[in-house]
C-alpha cells in the first residue's frame, strides 16, 4: 500500500481524459486518467508536457484536486475510511492506498 500526497503543480484540476471515476457520499471524486497503450501517441499529443499519470482526488463540486497518487491505475474505488483502491491493468494488480490521518 502507499499514501496519498499533496497535489502537484500538474494536478490542479481534473482535466485529463479520465478512464474511470467514482464520487463518494461526501462529494469526494476519485479520477484516473487513461493509460491505454494502443492510444498512447494520441493521448500524449493532447496532454500537457508535464502530465503525470495517476489518481486525482478532488472536490466533486469544484473539480479542485486535493490529493494525487502517482501510478498506473485504470479503475478506482474508495472505501468509507478514505482508502483508495487502484486497479492497475499492467500486471493485473489491485493496489490499496491507505489514507493517513
Amino acid at each position: 500500500s502507499s499514501t496519498a500526497t499533496a497535489p502537484s503543480s500538474t494536478s490542479g484540476r481534473t482535466s485529463a481524459r479520465r478512464a474511470a471515476s467514482n464520487i463518494d457520499s461526501g462529494d469526494v471524486m476519485y479520477v484516473t486518467d487513461t493509460q491505454t497503450a494502443a492510444l498512447r501517441a494520441w493521448y500524449s499529443e493532447r496532454r500537457p508536457a508535464d502530465w503525470v499519470r495517476g489518481i486525482r482526488v478532488a472536490d466533486a463540486r469544484t473539480g479542485s484536486v486535493t490529493a494525487f497518487i502517482e501510478g498506473n491505475a485504470e479503475f478506482v474505488a474508495a472505501d468509507r475510511e478514505g482508502n483508495v483502491y487502484g486497479a492497475e491493468v499492467p500486471g493485473e494488480t489491485l493496489v490499496k492506498h491507505e489514507k493517513v490521518r
